[in-house]
């Protein structure tokens, strides 16, 4: 099986995940395509300053922050299990990147101020095109589900709500009626690969640059070398006959891999 992964620096740790497009449904699944769309909600409470946030995503377990994630998540998949009835697996999750404290726009009590989170709903992209050939919108769906059943969803999460939200909390949102393009960064590619993004909300496409051999044609374009001639007295045995288990003698003499600098 094809490794659809990345490496890179995630809360102070190098760690393997999915490339932009991509996403796990458990921690433990391979990595496979995924369609979002931009996710904006503003939540009442009582916050401080110490809830603005660049990545609620680090945060230690416990803390206000990552009870205020969890709660918002259960949120949302409490909202999918009602839209997507009898639709199961369309909806995936949803990434909260961002936060930032707000002043309420209506001041209802003394000290009630908003916490703005951003983010992206993820849907299986397999599951999510066949809700769109069918006439389906997925973020649509939610948006319709969350405005008609905010209070029922409330009472099923009661034990969710963190204190300093409050009895009764007011949710508003906004989630983009269009799959998100995303776009080609630093980490999207090989370095000697070209990247080219897609209208539709797909993954970007990768490609070796010309006179580089991709080395995983199943995953284009992230892991590109250059192909040279070499003579096979230059190759240490060792590395000769490592190399001859998986080619021919031919191949093994006219050509070995260098990866690219």
């Amino acid at each position: 099986m094809t490794l659809m992964e990345i490496c890179e620096i995630v809360c102070g740790f190098l760690k393997c995940v999915c490339p932009p497009g991509y996403a796990r449904s458990q921690d433990n699944d391979p990595c496979k395509e995924i369609a979002t769309h931009s996710a904006e909600m503003l939540l009442s409470g009582n916050f401080t300053d110490e809830f603005n946030n660049e990545d609620p995503r680090c945060e230690p377990p416990g803390s206000e922050i990552e009870l205020v994630t969890t709660f918002m998540k259960s949120v949302m998949l409490e909202a999918a299990d009602i839209a997507f009835a009898d639709q199961p697996g369309l909806y995936m999750d949803t990434d909260i990147m961002t936060m930032t404290v707000l002043s309420s726009r209506t001041q209802n009590r003394a000290g009630d101020t908003q916490l703005r989170m951003e983010g992206t709903m993820r849907f299986p992209r397999e599951a999510y095109d066949n809700d769109v050939l069918n006439g389906g919108n997925p973020a649509e769906k939610m948006n319709e589900t969350l405005n008609s059943n905010w209070a029922y969803i409330l009472s099923c999460l009661e034990d969710l709500i963190p204190d300093f939200l409050g009895n009764n909390p007011s949710l508003d949102f906004n989630f983009s009626s269009n799959p998100q393009v995303i776009p080609c960064e630093n980490n999207t590619c090989h370095s000697d690969a070209n990247c080219n993004e897609n209208a539709e909300g797909h993954p970007p496409l990768c490609n070796c640059n010309t006179g580089f051999e991709d080395l995983n044609p199943n995953f284009s374009g992230r892991a590109c070398a250059t192909m040279a001639p070499i003579e096979r007295a230059t190759l240490r045995p060792i590395v000769y006959d490592e190399f001859l288990q998986g080619h021919s003698a031919r191949a093994a003499a006219d050509n070995f891999l260098l990866p690219s600098s």
